[in-house]
């Protein structure tokens, strides 16, 4: 039996992956050589192998293989690593050439795109240059006609992107990283240079072009700003009219799938277009025409959309299926699934770390695996009430699988997701049906203006649903820390108890419980050492003071007005705090004169801050007092302090000095030039991130 048969296409898909998650977190290229020494290895071992060893290692040297292939595809796709990358020349005189490989979108203070460096010119002539830049431009007229494609030219300057300041924080700098961006530049106007040239890829271009003309068709039927941003994500996958509270309504109701472009979105299409396509017959020549030109509308929806992960997954799916029909060959669900898994990551590895990617896939895989058995256990023979029950448990299929891990990345849960599905997926397929018939009787004015009250009235019945589930109480399970290992070990039980309730293996019913156990041991310990922990933390923030004083699961935050109050800087705190588990959290503003609360063990006198034997001095405006009992333990420099450092170094006496991010770069500089002369240790939060302190360190 050849060695394809006994490893199925999920087995060599995971061990691919396996090298590609290899390879993402932990970044050591290899030589040529050593590659080619573990592909020898493979082939030597599977030649020794074969037919003399029990039947199950045969298939080990070509896991060895792919996991390799992994590693290696994932170092080959590493920008950075090649000789042109623009980095290499860093600090070298020049003009770098840039061309936009996405559109611009606006942000609060900048217009903001990805271009791809392509050569940088210097006295000595042009050179060819690779690799990924994120550009932040100021907004004026120019900046916000950029389109894809465009040239611009700016000078070779840039920053390494800033890994996170705050514990817990999103890692930005990791997700560019894995998207082949590392590094970042903000340019005013006049510092850069529009050269005219657009020059993007045709494809691209007219797949933007269509989207662009659908959202017009769209905003000129006179829907309503939320209607418009919904449909526009919905159908389009495009998210910029998304508003925070939309989304967070949407989450909050568990309904946040229904604007992500997914296999729901493209399933709905492959129907329309095999109905359309029907009566071109099923002679060998009309079945080749109908499977191309309806995988050609796929994929020109899969490029309207912006390739999303989800939507490739969806459309490489369809494309195997449709393939396969073709060609009359039978394939299980597994296999197709795990074949469109193969050829993403073959084309972009790095998808695997996002988290559309992950989502969908593991949705699908419990769907078909799951969904069966879970229908079965109850048989209904009403049709309405059969399709509402069939709903449901593909709802719970998807959430079993999909649930733990987005408690892990969005420490939520919504807890009314059944409610939710049961009328928010009916009423999505409807709005992309009307979306479709809207955009096709755009050209006639009356059916145009049917079409678009039709799917106004959709949109507005699906905002109106999302909006009352989303207000029912105890909608959302929220504030959720679920770590790595913790989702792990719950993937670990359900595994169990699938393998055991669909395979009866009895074996797997033990892992199963070891796995609960283990999950609670964990859930247990992190709870009793985030109950003992004690100590402080100052929080790096973009001009704003914060602070925050725990013990025994009692947090009392210290700040400035816009520390305590913005909502922003509260979203950069609150992992930290979250992951803590504090129970009871007090706010206090630094400038108050007194904040006492016993149960943290803090007490605050004017400039001196006592906490748990610690002392703190507060830098402020005015004349520093004089401690002459003890010397203080931490000087926390704050709001820029119009006063001499000397003064404050010399009377408190200070064993380190944090300088925190509401000085601006002169005062901090002031403060680091004097802690210098005098030999302090100091930490400055802008450049090396928060300052924790256990108070068991010293």
């Amino acid at each position: 039996m050849p060695v394809s048969v006994r490893l199925p296409v999920p087995r060599l898909v995971l061990a691919f992956a396996a090298g590609i998650l290899l390879w993402i977190h932990i970044w050591t290229p290899l030589s040529a050589w050593l590659y080619a020494l573990l592909y020898g290895v493979g082939l030597l071992a599977w030649i020794r192998l074969k037919g003399r060893w029990p039947e199950w290692t045969r298939s080990l040297p070509l896991l060895l293989w792919l996991v390799t292939a992994g590693y290696h595809i994932g170092q080959t796709r590493d920008e950075r690593l090649q000789p042109q990358h623009y980095s290499q020349y860093a600090g070298t005189p020049g003009t770098l050439i840039l061309r936009l490989i996405e559109p611009a979108s606006e942000k609060p203070n900048s217009f903001q795109t990805v271009c791809r460096v392509e050569a940088m010119v210097t006295e000595k002539g042009n050179k060819a240059l690779g690799g990924r830049l994120m550009v932040y431009l100021e907004k004026d007229s120019i900046s916000a006609g950029l389109a894809y494609g465009d040239r611009i030219l700016l000078e070779n300057r840039y920053d390494a992107v800033r890994p996170p300041g705050n514990p817990g924080q999103f890692n930005y700098r990791r997700f560019l990283k894995l998207r082949n961006i590392h590094h970042s530049t903000y340019r005013a106007s006049g510092d850069w240079l529009l050269t005219g040239i657009n020059q993007g890829s045709p494809l691209i271009q007219f797949s933007l072009g269509l989207r662009s003309r659908a959202l017009d068709v769209f905003s000129q039927s006179g829907l309503p700003d939320r209607e418009l941003a919904v449909i526009s994500a919905l159908f389009l996958g495009y998210r910029e009219y998304l508003t925070e509270d939309l989304q967070r309504e949407f989450a909050g109701a568990g309904a946040m799938h229904i604007l992500c472009v997914s296999g729901l979105h493209v399933g709905v299409i492959f129907l329309v277009l095999k109905s359309l396509f029907s009566f071109l017959g099923n002679k060998p020549a009309a079945r080749v025409a109908r499977t191309g030109i309806v995988l050609l509308f796929i994929w020109l929806y899969a490029a309207v959309t912006g390739f999303s992960p989800s939507v490739m997954r969806a459309a490489t799916m369809f494309s195997f299926m449709a393939s396969g029909q073709l060609f009359r060959r039978r394939t299980t669900v597994y296999s197709t699934l795990s074949a469109s898994a193969l050829v993403l990551l073959v084309v972009n590895p790095y998808m695997i770390s996002h988290v559309g990617f992950q989502l969908s896939y593991l949705a699908v895989f419990s769907i078909v695996t799951l969904q069966p058995f879970l229908e079965g256990l109850i048989r209904i023979r009403h049709g309405l009430v059969r399709k509402a029950w069939s709903l449901v448990t593909v709802s719970v299929a998807a959430q079993l699988a999909t649930g733990p891990l987005a408690l892990h990345y969005f420490n939520q849960f919504p807890n009314y997701f059944l409610l939710t599905n049961l009328l928010v997926i009916p009423l999505a397929s409807l709005i992309l049906y009307s979306a479709m018939l809207c955009l096709a009787c755009s050209a006639w004015q009356p059916l145009a203006a049917i079409s678009g009250a039709v799917l106004h009235a959709l949109l507005r019945a699906l905002n109106a649903v999302v909006g009352f589930v989303e207000g029912l109480p105890f909608s959302t399970w929220s504030d959720v820390y679920v770590s790595l290992p913790q989702t792990l070990l719950v993937f670990a039980v359900i595994l169990g108890f699938g393998c055991y309730f669909l395979l009866g293996n009895r074996q797997a019913m033990i892992w199963a419980l070891a796995g609960g156990f283990c999950l609670a041991a964990v859930t247990g310990g992190r709870r009793i050492s985030n109950h003992a922990h004690a100590g402080f933390i100052v929080y790096d923030l973009n001009g704003a003071s914060l602070a925050d004083f725990c013990a025994g699961g009692v947090l009392v935050s210290l700040g400035c007005q816009e520390g305590v109050d913005n909502d922003l800087v509260k979203n950069q705190a609150g992992p930290f705090r979250m992951k803590m588990n504090f129970r009871g959290q007090h706010a206090g503003i630094l400038q108050e004169p007194d904040v006492e609360n016993l149960d943290a063990g803090l007490l605050k006198k004017g400039p001196l801050i006592l906490f748990h034997n610690r002392r703190l001095v507060l830098a402020g405006a005015g004349k520093p007092p004089r401690f002459p009992d003890r010397d203080a333990d931490y000087l926390l420099v704050s709001g820029n302090p119009a006063t001499d450092p000397d003064d404050w170094l010399r009377n408190a006496a200070p064993h380190k000095v944090i300088v925190d991010g509401s000085n601006n770069r002169w005062q901090t500089r002031r403060w680091v030039e004097a802690c210098q002369a005098r030999g302090i240790r100091h930490w400055v939060v802008r450049e090396r991130g928060a300052y924790m302190h256990r108070i068991s360190d010293r």
